[in-house]
C-alpha cells in the first residue's frame, strides 16, 4: 500500500463530522488521508497510529471547543488521550501541523502541557463552514504540502469505457461488412457505420442542450421586508455540465431609525453546494442533492417554468434551504429564481 500523505487528527466527539468531510474531500482530490474510521478512539492508544504519523507529511488537527477537555484535566490518563499523543508525536517528528479551529474556537488554551504547548505556534486556514470552499481551497493551496496522486475520476472512467464501447461497435461491423458482402441493389443497406455515429453525436447533443438550460446564475428577492426591513436574496449558480452548483443566501438589512441614521448590513449567510445533479421529464426538471454547512442533506426539485426560470421546491432531507420554509417551519414554500443571463 503506499504512503499516507496526511493524517487527521480529531476528538471524536466534536470533531468527527468537519474530519470525515475533508478526509472524503481530500481522498477525492488524489491524497493518501489517514482517517481511522473503523476505531472509536477510545480506550488503549493504538501506537500503529505512529507508523502513519511518521509516513505523512501533514498533520491536520481539529480543534472544537472541548479538543482539550481530557488533556487539561489532570485526572485523566495521558497515555488514553489519543489527541494529545498523536500531536505531540507529531510535533517530536517536526510534521507540517496545520490546526483548523471549530465554531468560535480563536486559538488553542495557554495551560497546554509542555509536550504539546509548541502546537500555539502553528497557523493554519480560517475555518467558515458557511464559506466553506473557499475554506479548503486556501487549506490545499496554501498550507498542505504533500502533494496529491493523480487519479481517475467516475465521470471520466464512464467517458472512456464509451468511448471504447463505440470504438468496438464500429470495428465488429466494419469487419462484418467487409467479409459478408451484401446486396448492393438493396436499398436497406446503407452505411450503418454512419447511422450509429449520428445518433450517438445526436444523442450527446440532445443531453448537452437540456443541461445548457439549467446553467446560468438565478437570483430570488423576497419581497417581504419583516422586521427590521430585512430583504432576503438567494443567489442559484448552476453548471451542471462541469458539475458546479451553488446556492447563497444574504440577508441584506436595511436600517433605519427615528434618529434618521440608515446603513445597510450583511447578515450570517446560508450556504448549500449541490453534491448530485439530475434530468428527469425529458430535461424539463432536475433532481439535486445538497450538502449545508452543517453537512445536513436534502434533495430538491427544479423545474423550468414558460418563462425559462427555475422553480424550486422540496422533496427530502431534515433541513433544507431557507427560503422554502412556510410560516410553520415546514419547507412547503414553492419558490422561483429569475434568470441573470
Amino acid at each position: 500500500m503506499a504512503k499516507y500523505d496526511i493524517f487527521i487528527s480529531y476528538r471524536r466527539e466534536g470533531g468527527y463530522d468537519t474530519a470525515k468531510h475533508l478526509y472524503d474531500l481530500l481522498t477525492r482530490d488524489g491524497y493518501i488521508v489517514s482517517f481511522d474510521i473503523d476505531t472509536l478512539r477510545n480506550g488503549d492508544f493504538d501506537k500503529s497510529l505512529l507508523n502513519r504519523i511518521d509516513e505523512c507529511k501533514d498533520f491536520i488537527l481539529i480543534v472544537d471547543v472541548h479538543a482539550f477537555d481530557r488533556t487539561l484535566n489532570p485526572h485523566f490518563n495521558p497515555q488514553n488521550d489519543w489527541l494529545r499523543q498523536e500531536l505531540a508525536y507529531a510535533l517530536k517528528k517536526e510534521k507540517n501541523i496545520i490546526p483548523i479551529f471549530l465554531n468560535s474556537v480563536k486559538g488553542f488554551p495557554e495551560n497546554l502541557p509542555s509536550d504539546i504547548k509548541n502546537v500555539s505556534k502553528k497557523n493554519g486556514p480560517e475555518y467558515n463552514r458557511y464559506y466553506f470552499n473557499d475554506f479548503y481551497s486556501t487549506l490545499k493551496k496554501r498550507f498542505i504540502i504533500s502533494k496529491p496522486h493523480k487519479t481517475f475520476s467516475l465521470k471520466f472512467a464512464m467517458w472512456l469505457l464509451t468511448i471504447c464501447l463505440i470504438v468496438a461497435v464500429l470495428f465488429f461491423i466494419r469487419f462484418n461488412s467487409t467479409n459478408h458482402p451484401t446486396d448492393s441493389g438493396n436499398p436497406h443497406t446503407s452505411n450503418v457505420e454512419d447511422t450509429i455515429s449520428s445518433n450517438v453525436v445526436v444523442k450527446e447533443t440532445d443531453t448537452r442542450t437540456k443541461l445548457l438550460r439549467f446553467c446560468g446564475s438565478f437570483t430570488n428577492t423576497s419581497p417581504n421586508a419583516g422586521y427590521g426591513g430585512i430583504n432576503h436574496v438567494y443567489e442559484l449558480v448552476l453548471d451542471p455540465l462541469n458539475s458546479k452548483a451553488s446556492i447563497v443566501e444574504d440577508g441584506i438589512v436595511n436600517i433605519k431609525n427615528s434618529k434618521g441614521y440608515c446603513g445597510t448590513m450583511i447578515q450570517w449567510p446560508e450556504y448549500w453546494e449541490v453534491i448530485n445533479f439530475s434530468l428527469n421529464n425529458d430535461g424539463k426538471e432536475a433532481i439535486v442533492q445538497m450538502i449545508g454547512g452543517d453537512n445536513n442533506i436534502c434533495d430538491i426539485k427544479l423545474a423550468l417554468n414558460e418563462y425559462n426560470n427555475l422553480v424550486m421546491t422540496f422533496i427530502s432531507g431534515n433541513e433544507g434551504p431557507g427560503i422554502l420554509l412556510d410560516e410553520y417551519g415546514n419547507y412547503t414554500e414553492r419558490v422561483e429564481f429569475r434568470r441573470d443571463n
